[in-house]
């Protein structure tokens, strides 16, 4: 299948700040929808043809002066308008869409794309699976073909604590159209979660996706089959050699004719070669709680928090949080230990904030010692 780059239409998100606060903040969409829309002006898209809409870190402005195009906040009204609104004006052979930020999925597998303005009060969000279904009929331009990348986590409890329900936002259809195909790559399956890579500044789907896409040659659009094969056996070598950590554990895709599937869901996973994973039994992993908890750090919701703010963002973005200490505690180690180092970056972490003179902190260490942790 063949496309016109002048008749290519390009809608690309990326979102790093959220109106719910700063503790959703990404460093990498940015970085990510910039060098997704470098590369459709590289490959002969007209500039004009390319929506940018993008809420990004403050360091991460510099990235868009770069870039040279015009761009909009990633908010709910903006994304909405030109998704529907603007396409129904528009028609052309390739109808492109690209989004980086923070996702979930309900229990009906509706998979939901966080807005920049989204609250904890209103989740504001597009509805994939309504997006798919509305390019699919005559509410927007005819567009025959339609690719789509998304790089956001597909979980269904990250953000839950925040909402008890969140009613889907669905979008406008019509009447459906033959002759239209999808094909759409997602960073994760459900239920899982997709890396963001700080030091990187890009998402682990999306560093993969463009280095993948910089290869490909000449034949536009890009040969999604291909390109789906390419990033299945990228995903594959990086699990089986113990890498999983790093990368979505699951990549989701759904082809032209609408068949959808998961790749090497059964690949069993292997410890990471690097460091060594650290496993506790659940005894073993109840004193590490208690002895924790004795700490004025740890013992204190405000101050827990402060110290779960200081981790990693894969660590503290994918802990599920409870009111109740012991439960909060516990989900934090056991996040903790998915993670090389996880457990022994969250242990100088309390450090720091508990003090090493504390008896708290000694009872810890001792405890630590019995485990046999090292965290020096």
């Amino acid at each position: 299948m063949t496309a016109a780059m002048s008749k290519t239409e390009a809608i690309v998100v990326g979102i790093e700040t959220y109106a719910v606060g700063t503790s959703w903040n990404l460093d990498g969409p940015a970085g990510d929808a910039c060098r997704f829309a470098k590369w459709l002006q590289v490959k002969g898209v007209p500039t004009e043809r390319i929506t940018l809409l993008v809420s990004p870190l403050p360091e991460n402005r510099v990235l868009l002066d770069d870039l040279g195009l015009p761009y909009q906040p990633a908010e709910h009204a903006v994304i909405t308008r030109a998704l529907i609104d603007e396409t129904s004006k528009k028609s052309g052979d390739l109808l492109i869409f690209f989004w980086g930020g923070h996702g979930m999925v309900d229990a009906r597998n509706s998979r939901r794309l966080f807005c920049a303005d989204a609250t904890a009060a209103t989740l504001r969000h597009i509805s994939l699976n309504s997006l798919l279904a509305s390019w699919r009929t005559k509410t927007i331009g005819f567009f025959p073909q339609q690719i789509g990348f998304v790089d956001a986590c597909q979980n269904y409890l990250e953000y839950s604590r925040l909402a008890s329900t969140i009613p889907e936002d669905t979008l406008p259809s019509g009447t459906p159209i033959s002759g239209v195909e999808q094909f759409f790559l997602l960073a994760a399956s459900v239920g899982e979660l997709a890396a963001n890579l700080t030091i990187r500044k890009a998402g682990a789907f999306s560093l993969a996706l463009m280095e993948e896409l910089e290869k490909s040659d000449t034949c536009w659009p890009p040969d999604m089959t291909d390109l789906n094969k390419q990033l299945m056996e990228r995903f594959t070598a990086l699990r089986d050699n113990g890498l999983a950590e790093q990368t979505p554990s699951h990549f989701w895709y759904r082809d032209w004719k609408g068949g959808e599937g998961t790749i090497a869901s059964h690949r069993r996973q292997t410890p990471s070669k690097s460091g060594g994973a650290i496993q506790l039994t659940h005894e073993e992993r109840d004193r590490l709680v208690l002895a924790l908890l004795d700490l004025d750090v740890m013992s204190n919701t405000a101050e827990r928090d402060s110290v779960i703010a200081d981790l990693r963002r894969e660590i503290k973005h994918n802990t599920a949080r409870s009111p109740r200490a012991r439960f909060d505690v516990d989900n934090l180690i056991k996040t903790a230990l998915k993670y090389n180092g996880g457990l022994k970056e969250l242990m100088h972490v309390v450090k720091r904030f508990e003090g090493a003179e504390s008896d708290g902190w000694r009872n810890l260490e001792t405890v630590l010692a019995s485990l046999k942790i090292a965290i020096q």
